[in-house]
């Protein structure tokens, strides 16, 4: 598993309610604090499944 996704897999498997930091949660995983905050707030995806979907777009 990707370390991104396993910071986010940590992130939402606190419980409901509990603070905590992208900051600190970056840190552990040794990802980048703002690539972690944009994929857990689903602004932005993995960089394979956006080029799965422009290859779509242009499959003949």
């Amino acid at each position: 598993m990707d370390p991104i996704e396993q910071a986010i897999e940590a992130i939402e498997s606190r419980e409901s309610g509990a603070s905590f930091s992208y900051r600190e949660v970056a840190k552990v995983f040794g990802v980048d604090r703002t690539t972690l905050s944009r994929r857990h707030q689903g602004k932005t995806r993995p960089r394979k499944d956006a080029q799965a979907a422009v290859y779509l777009l242009h499959e003949r």
